[in-house]
């Protein structure tokens, strides 16, 4: 019976630090922290009710760095389903990474080349928006099943996108009219 009790302890502690790790794995970064450290203007939605904010980036924070790109995922209480994906950045001189992969003919990956290039808005892309007297692009889901797409323009010097397949494009627009 003892071991039994000792067996039930040590699974039981197995089971929450696994489950605490988990979570510890999410960053959980205060968006107060992240205000202070981005190196661009951070808008915050407003209009978002009954959901919950994970931070997706960054996932680590280095205190010798500052923050150059942050990702907002906004989760709906009832049913964990992903509602909004707010992606920041700034417009100019933000470096992104690209990979170029060359192929034979059967499809098959010679090599992959990584190249490092300037972000640069497509504002040819999708269809024209205004966005607080600023212009935006709306590219609609290719997947008509969904509602959504993703809505980008810059204010501020802050590149801005925000991506849902639950919200539609004038409930998008509202939440970016309504960003602080």
């Amino acid at each position: 019976m003892e071991k039994g009790r000792y067996l039930f302890i040590i699974l039981i502690g197995l089971f929450v630090f696994t489950s605490s790790a988990g979570v510890m794995a999410q960053s959980n970064v205060p968006l107060n922290t992240l205000r202070e450290r981005v190196e661009f203007h951070f808008f915050t939605p407003e209009l978002i009710e009954q959901t919950y904010l994970q931070v997706t980036e960054p996932k680590f924070l280095d205190s010798a760095k500052p923050i150059t790109l942050v990702q907002l995922d906004y989760f709906a209480q009832e049913s964990d389903q992903l509602s909004l994906t707010v992606t920041q950045h700034r417009a100019r001189g933000h470096l992104i990474v690209k990979e170029k992969r060359k192929s034979d003919q059967f499809e098959r990956h010679k090599n992959t080349k990584k190249i490092v290039e300037e972000f640069k808005f497509n504002k040819n892309e999708g269809v024209a928006v205004e966005i607080n007297k600023h212009n935006g692009r709306f590219i609609r889901w290719d997947d008509q099943a969904y509602p959504g797409g993703v809505l980008r323009w810059v204010q501020n010097e802050t590149f801005i996108e925000l991506k849902s397949t639950v919200l539609n494009k004038e409930q998008l627009i509202e939440i970016a009219e309504n960003m602080k």
